[in-house]
């Protein structure tokens, strides 16, 4: 299970920040990518981000950058490899204003598996919203912490939302 992560900073459709493998090419592509939302407009395309993101911290199996996909909200991404065949990742977010702001994060996953294909939709497991597909044999799956839902969207995605404080 020699899996390659790689970050993109602009990717293919639909443009985003997004983290893709090939699971040593036991499928066609995974993506993973945020979306952020600020009232009724959501955002993944970092060119149309308020502030581009910005490599801060880089190592083998580490990378933080921090960006803002609104005025006045400032994202600190990280992203950890601990093994091949896991990726973690934590967005801090920031309220920049003297009031506070509802902000709403979405993770989506996009995979285009290969042999015995199953793409991700939504799954449950002990009550939590999780996100599974199959390919070739593997069985990903894509949690968001702090009460996840699945939501309607163009892509399979998970959200939580939140009210931050100035």
């Amino acid at each position: 299970d020699d899996h390659i992560w790689e970050l993109k900073i602009e990717s293919e459709e639909p443009p985003s920040l997004s983290l893709n493998t090939t699971y040593g090419l036991r499928a066609r592509a995974m993506r993973i990518f945020p979306g952020f939302g600020l009232g009724d407009r959501f955002i993944t395309d970092p060119a149309r981000f308020h502030a581009i993101p910005v490599i801060r911290s880089i190592l083998p199996d580490y990378v933080r950058l921090e960006f803002s996909p609104f005025n006045h909200v400032g994202v600190v991404a990280e992203y950890w490899v601990p093994a091949s065949h896991v990726v973690m990742g934590r967005f801090t977010v920031l309220n920049r204003r003297a009031e506070s702001q509802d902000i709403h994060l979405r993770l989506y996953g996009l995979l285009q598996p290969g042999e015995d294909p199953q793409a991700l939709g939504e799954s449950t497991f002990q009550g939590v919203s999780v996100l599974s597909g199959r390919t070739a044999g593997l069985h990903p799956v894509i949690f968001l912490s702090g009460g996840a839902r699945v939501e309607p969207a163009p892509y399979p995605t998970l959200g939580v939302h939140g009210r931050l404080l100035p």
